[in-house]
């Protein structure tokens, strides 16, 4: 499978853990938009293939919910990091932090339909 063309957003307030998820997932072909907040990535939000957010940057999962009305097709592939809840929302995984970054990239093939 060709995951060039794959898009995934990424969320995270912490400017290294953005960095380094943007790293990792750029290595394994996808095409990955950074975002340090929810009010970015609500900016850019658009045609997205997954998205890895951190939860904790929305506090109540709030500023999740509008990132999902304005993009609905990531309703379901939507990856989630961090201790906060994210019971409710139409989330694919739950990842808990610190984030292991092979289970965060097996999370995002799964997510994608990519068997590796």
């Amino acid at each position: 499978m060709d995951v060039t063309r794959k898009r995934v957003l990424v969320v995270d307030s912490d400017a290294i853990v953005l960095a380094l998820i943007t790293h990792i997932l750029t290595r394994q072909g996808y095409a990955v938009e950074p975002r340090a907040g929810y009010e970015e990535a609500i900016a850019c939000a658009g045609a997205f293939d997954a998205a890895v957010v951190e939860v904790g940057a929305s506090g109540d999962g709030t500023l999740l919910a509008s990132l999902l009305e304005r993009a609905p097709d990531l309703r379901g592939k939507v990856i989630v990091t961090g201790n906060e809840t994210s019971d409710g929302l139409p989330v694919r995984e739950r990842l808990e932090r610190p984030i292991e970054l092979g289970a965060l990239v097996a999370a995002v093939h799964r997510c994608l339909g990519r068997a590796d």
